[in-house]
């Protein structure tokens, strides 16, 4: 499960954010993508989680010719995303 939305400051060295950003740095919030805290070395939860969050912004993103997913994540992050992603995709 995904954290709070709210994370306390003693607790703040201990998680990351996936956050989608436009190009020009301006959060996406609000309108289209959720964002997810998750704990260090739980990114595949935390991935996890955000494909719950998101997923019809997310089936209308991935495959497009500007992904602002792609943009936003790092090449790593964003590889995981993608083997969660299908892998859900083919279990359905």
């Amino acid at each position: 499960m995904g954290l709070s939305r709210q994370v306390e400051p003693r607790h703040r060295p201990y998680v990351s954010l996936l956050k989608v950003t436009g190009s020009s740095g301006q959060s996406h919030i609000g309108g289209r993508f959720t964002y997810v805290y998750h704990m260090h070395g739980d990114l595949r939860r935390g991935i996890r989680r955000f494909i719950e969050e998101n997923e019809v912004e997310l089936a209308n993103t991935l495959d497009t010719r500007y992904n602002v997913v792609g943009e936003s994540f790092d090449e790593y992050d964003y590889q995981v995303l993608k083997e969660e992603w299908y892998a859900l995709r083919s279990k359905s």
